[in-house]
């Protein structure tokens, strides 16, 4: 390619990147002064060097959506691209030009008249906003976009890890609690299994239900545990009465807790009281510390259970305990009489 081809849009200048100061060479028409600040368009595609080649000879238009803007301080200006390549090779090789060297190429303009022009340049196509720093457009440079990321990648990473520590140690902290809590649960337990010992059940006696919801009142006391936490109030007592009611299991929420009841308290006495004492009944509900230990009782057995569902299905069982009574003592009749009328030798054995 002919020198008067390379030279029919625009000289060639060499320049120099203000933001990493390396050099390269660009088209004239590339450059825009944007508040009496030299910028330059480079090509998205810079590192493939042919192709920048063939741009930078041809011209070609800058592109502002892939094109990016880098602020400039102008070396010199050319009229053929192998002149302005062989004084950006001596600047990357560090040599110090001579005069000879700086005195203006033939036909073409110096340094301070490339930038006179330019600088009264009219302005089009530019970002209204200013231009950010981009990497060095040099293959032999480090690019600044690079290290950009990098500091980037860097800090996200020093956060992720300093994240990762906290939640490190609070899963220790964690790990510790339930220990804590597990140790204190397991001697809970062992105690209930030494207090539920101590319970004589069913009860069938009115005033020694009374007396149990009293030993259970007199059992709760403060305890500060040995790890500093606050108090806590335990009550050793209850924690065994429950232990024993919920030994007796179940598969439902109502099967539970007449299964609890029944533990508890024999069907006569069950038939002396109601949930709230109505038609001449004690109420169960007087009873705070027993109702309390039925409620967790059910609840050891059936997780979900609600309060107010194990309360509807003590007040069914409780409501129910005369016709249990009275089915009982029919069977007892329908019992006797058969072993009468078996001694009498009237009875069918097959029957």
């Amino acid at each position: 390619m002919s020198s008067s081809e390379e030279s029919n849009s625009s000289s060639f200048v060499v320049v120099e990147f203000e933001h990493d100061k390396t050099v390269g060479t660009v088209r004239k028409s590339w450059i825009k002064n944007i508040e009496n600040t030299l910028y330059t368009y480079w090509p998205s595609y810079w590192k493939n060097s042919q192709k920048l080649k063939k741009s930078i000879i041809h011209g070609e238009n800058p592109n502002p959506t892939t094109w990016s803007l880098y602020a400039i301080k102008i070396e010199k200006s050319y009229d053929t691209y192998d002149e302005a390549q062989k004084k950006l090779n001596r600047l990357e090789r560090g040599k110090v030009t001579t005069t000879e060297d700086e005195a203006p190429p033939r036909g073409g303009a110096g340094t301070s008249s490339a930038v006179a022009t330019l600088t009264g340049e009219k302005i089009v196509n530019i970002p209204t906003t200013p231009p950010s720093i981009q990497p060095s457009r040099t293959p032999a440079s480090r690019p600044e976009k690079i290290q950009t990321r990098n500091f980037r990648e860097s800090a996200f990473e020093n956060s992720v890890i300093n994240k990762l520590d906290l939640l490190v140690a609070a899963v220790a902290n964690l790990q510790d609690s339930m220990q804590i809590l597990m140790n204190r649960q397991a001697n809970q337990n062992h105690r209930a299994v030494i207090e539920s010992a101590l319970f004589d059940l069913p009860i069938s006696d009115g005033d020694e239900l009374v007396g149990l919801e009293s030993e259970l009142k007199l059992g709760e006391k403060k305890s500060k545990p040995s790890d500093g936490s606050r108090a806590v109030t335990v009550n050793d007592k209850m924690t065994g009465l429950v232990f024993e009611l919920a030994s007796v299991g179940g598969e439902r929420l109502t099967e539970a807790t007449h299964r609890v009841l029944t533990c508890l308290m024999t069907d006569e006495l069950m038939a002396k009281y109601s949930f709230v004492g109505k038609k001449g009944k004690r109420a169960f509900c007087d009873l705070p510390f027993l109702l309390s230990s039925v409620i967790r009782a059910v609840r050891s057995i059936i997780s979900e259970a609600k309060g107010k569902d194990i309360e509807d299905a003590i007040k069914y069982w409780l409501k129910k305990a005369p016709s249990r009574l009275e089915k009982k003592k029919m069977k007892m009749m329908i019992k006797s009489r058969r072993e009468e009328l078996k001694s009498d030798g009237q009875l069918n054995p097959l029957l």
